[in-house]
């Protein structure tokens, strides 16, 4: 009798979560999530400055814990890119929940390879930002360019 009340207990959660949108699930996550100091003064989309192609972007991996746990979220994170296009001085700025996302988010961007763009010279130092957002309904992350 137990067992019942506990299973139909878990199932009423899954169903009120499912009745979020997406736009409402980050809404909520941005006003609970966890902000960084940045080191940067402002930040650019690595595509959106014109000088960069994207040469190779793994997406990052679900997390086995978050999977277990049902947790979705996201992470903000702000980088430098090399003269060989290698992301480097990679920060999290932004993160829902805290510490959940972190470790493969950096993983991924720390994979993920540019290249300069023909006639574009690399710029000094620029910052750039990337975020990824993290579904279960979905099945897979999302990668927004920032």
């Amino acid at each position: 009798m137990f067992i019942v009340l506990l299973l139909s207990g878990c199932s009423s959660v899954s169903e009120e979560e499912k009745v979020l949108s997406m736009e409402d699930k980050l809404e909520m996550f941005e006003d609970n999530s966890v902000k960084r100091p940045s080191r940067c003064v402002s930040h650019s989309s690595v595509l959106q400055s014109g000088k960069y192609a994207m040469r190779m972007q793994p997406g990052p991996r679900y997390p086995p814990a978050a999977l277990f746990d049902k947790r979705e979220g996201f992470v903000v994170m702000e980088f430098d890119l090399t003269a060989d296009g290698i992301p480097v001085e990679i920060n999290i700025i932004e993160s829902y929940p805290e510490y959940f996302f972190d470790l493969e988010s950096i993983r991924s961007l720390s994979r993920s390879r540019y290249e300069l763009k023909s006639g574009q010279e690399p710029g000094s130092m620029e910052c750039f930002s990337i975020r990824f957002d993290y579904f279960l309904e979905e099945g897979l992350t999302q990668i927004e360019l920032k």
